[in-house]
């Protein structure tokens, strides 16, 4: 008799355990919805981007009348601006939260707006002048519209978040009734244990016999896991770095064939067929270079396996260079890159890779050097083989990070607030060390860096590591 009532006394506490449980999780999930990230902060943010690109466009009225600035920059204010507005009117989630919210009428307004401005900008008169007033008279209703707007998000976003701090309240309040449910049940259980203990007690010796067998299962089991831990961590990393490289290398071109796409659709009629003929040979080319990255990331991947083979033939050193500068250019007209190219420096090289190898140090000395700044790019002959470095004035690498530079993933401590994945200097240096030859650097903080390599004119002579940064006297 007593047997059979403390069963029936388990299965209602493990029941109403059980229940509370349920109830608990049912309670958490809807506490954790109500703690989801609203789209307000980030509408804020877009919004202010698009008014911000806006006052920006509106300063470029001021500086065009004044002869301060050109055509061409004119218009790529404006196509800056049309970007930032189609992030909030094209078929996104930001356009459809202002169609949940009925904000979305004054935004079409803002882009039908923005189409006048447009048309005016981009049908100049004759002698080129164009009619700023009218162009001001379609530009401040659209701020005018912008700010509204962001006053209206503001206004819905600190709602949304009255209600669900009302929602947090009661889910918490809720919560806390099923804890103090909890406590009761796990008495009622904590009762049943008690009962259970001396029955227990006899099974313990059993439980003893059985350990050491035990340990040994777990042992083995996790030599196991830790076995097959290793193995996806070496895959994971392997695919970090192929994304991260594919990141690195692929926008600019990608950059590139937006922005000469975008300017043949707005802006086509004004276009000669010569001109469209030249766009459509840089689109040709930074596909064609898509297509040279796509090669030289899957060369990339098969370092580590022994398995790349160089495609070598003669090419102009200096040839490659200018390649990568044009490349270059075209994403960032707006930093001069000055040329210091000696005579004809032919060797027998990959042109692909080392055209990666240019880009990345290129690259490097573009992204931690501010505007405005000198940036150099050398070649030299020295002997047997011929150099090329980049020179910049930027940040500069710390004394005791230079160490670990080469180091694949690795980023000196002062540029955590720039893009990048660690990878380029690390695959520049395999490339070069594949071609017979040497990458090195001499950086100093706060004074720049001066990052380079020398190649063999023939793979088969090794290179001497001569000290990078004598360029012009190499030369």
């Amino acid at each position: 008799m007593k047997r059979r009532t403390s069963l029936v006394l388990a299965s209602m506490a493990i029941s109403g355990f059980a229940a509370i449980l349920l109830y608990a999780f049912v309670q958490l999930v809807s506490f954790q919805r109500s703690m989801d990230i609203k789209m307000g902060e980030n509408m804020l943010w877009l919004m202010s981007q698009a008014e911000r690109e806006g006052r920006r466009l509106h300063e470029s009225f001021l500086e065009f009348s004044a002869g301060e600035e050109s055509y061409d920059e004119l218009m790529l204010r404006l196509d800056i601006f049309y970007s930032r507005m189609g992030l909030l009117t094209t078929d996104t989630p930001q356009a459809r939260w202002f169609e949940s919210t009925g904000l979305a009428p004054m935004l079409y307004q803002a882009e039908d707006r923005l189409d006048n401005l447009a048309a005016v900008l981009e049908a100049p008169a004759p002698d080129g002048s164009i009619d700023l007033g009218t162009a001001r008279d379609h530009l401040l209703p659209i701020l005018k519209d912008l700010g509204s707007l962001t006053n209206a998000t503001m206004t819905r976003d600190r709602q949304e978040k009255q209600l669900q701090q009302a929602r947090i309240s009661e889910t918490l309040y809720l919560i806390t009734v099923a804890f103090f449910g909890l406590v009761l049940t796990g008495l009622l259980i904590s009762v049943q244990l008690l009962l259970s203990i001396r029955a227990a007690r006899k099974s313990l010796e059993d439980l003893e016999k059985h350990r050491a067998g035990l340990e040994r299962i777990v042992a083995d089991r996790t030599a196991e896991l830790n076995a097959a831990l290793a193995t996806e961590r070496s895959t994971k990393e392997a695919y970090r770095s192929f994304i991260s490289t594919v990141s690195h290398q692929f926008r600019t071109p990608l950059s590139i064939i937006d922005v000469v796409a975008q300017r043949l659709i707005r802006r086509s009629e004004d276009f000669s067929s010569e001109m469209i003929v030249e766009k459509a040979r840089r689109i040709r080319s930074s596909t064609q270079r898509l297509s040279e990255l796509v090669t030289s990331v899957t060369n990339a991947a098969r370092l580590d396996e022994n398995h790349l083979v160089l495609s070598l033939a003669c090419n102009d050193l200096n040839s490659i260079v200018r390649r990568a500068h044009e490349f270059h250019t075209e994403m960032m007209p707006q930093r001069e890159i000055t040329l210091e190219l000696t005579g004809n420096l032919s060797c027998q090289c990959d042109a692909a890779l080392i055209e990666q190898v240019v880009l990345n140090l290129l690259s490097n000395a573009v992204k931690y050097s501010p505007v405005g700044t000198e940036i150099t790019i050398r070649t030299w002959q020295r002997g047997e083989s011929v150099c090329c470095e980049v020179f910049d004035r930027g940040i500069g690498i710390p004394a005791e990070d230079q160490p670990r530079i080469f180091e694949r993933f690795f980023r000196a401590r002062n540029v955590s607030s720039n893009v990048g994945s660690g990878l380029g200097l690390a695959l520049s240096r395999t490339i070069v060390e594949l071609h017979g030859g040497y990458l090195a650097f001499n950086s100093m903080l706060g004074e720049g860096t001066v990052a380079g390599f020398c190649l063999p004119v023939t793979v088969e002579e090794p290179v001497g590591h001569e000290q990078i940064g004598t360029g012009k006297q190499a030369a």
